[in-house]
């Protein structure tokens, strides 16, 4: 004789249905919703970040090697915004590392107002020099990055969100 302690469960007991049914069809709404709002929201911050991103990254790349001729490496920027909350702001393209002579200004990179922070750092690696572009954003909760690498080690990376205090 089957075990049928959990099969049935009030209010379900009226209308004889198996128990394992309403918790599989309640798992179903509650994991589909959060999936397609994650799909949703990399779809909404790709398209709203990627024509900037590509903008500016076509923009640093003209700047770079005139830049590399002259120093020996690639120039270094600072985010451009610092504290991201997913408004738009105006740009601080006055900022630079101590150790780098030139800002966003006097490298005649033009960032206007955004709600994507951009930073360009720079590494040495045994197969060379390159640099990276980096975008961050805030969305609701989520930090949202994407990263392009020019270079030779390979970290570009598509829109990725995560929750920091998880």
């Amino acid at each position: 004789m089957e075990d049928r302690q959990w099969e049935y469960s009030f209010p379900f007991i009226l209308t004889k249905i198996p128990m394992r049914k309403v918790l599989l069809s309640l798992a179903v709404l509650v994991i589909i919703p959060v999936a397609l709002s994650a799909e949703t929201q990399k779809s909404r911050i790709k398209s709203e970040g990627d024509p900037e991103i590509n903008s500016i990254s076509t923009n640093i790349a003209s700047k770079q090697a005139a830049y590399f001729a002259e120093h020996d490496t690639y120039w270094q920027g600072l985010d451009t915004i610092e504290v991201i909350d997913g408004t738009s702001k105006k740009a601080n393209s006055r900022r630079k590392p101590h150790d780098v002579d030139k800002n966003w200004d006097e490298m005649g990179i033009v960032i206007g107002n955004s709600k994507f922070s951009t930073k360009v750092d720079t590494y040495e690696s045994p197969d060379g020099f390159g640099y990276t572009v980096t975008q961050t954003t805030k969305d609701g909760t989520d930090i949202c990055t994407k990263v392009i690498d020019f270079g030779t080690l390979g970290r570009s990376h598509d829109w990725e969100c995560y929750n920091p205090s998880k």
